[in-house]
């Protein structure tokens, strides 16, 4: 359970990850 639980948070934290990157990316294209 407690594997299960942790894959779950390190999948949410990696989506978490890759919008703010897009997000950055994004910031980043407006701000050239």
């Amino acid at each position: 359970m407690l594997l299960n639980t942790d894959l779950e948070k390190d999948d949410l934290l990696n989506k978490e990850y890759k919008v703010l990157d897009k997000g950055f990316i994004k910031l980043v294209d407006y701000m050239e």
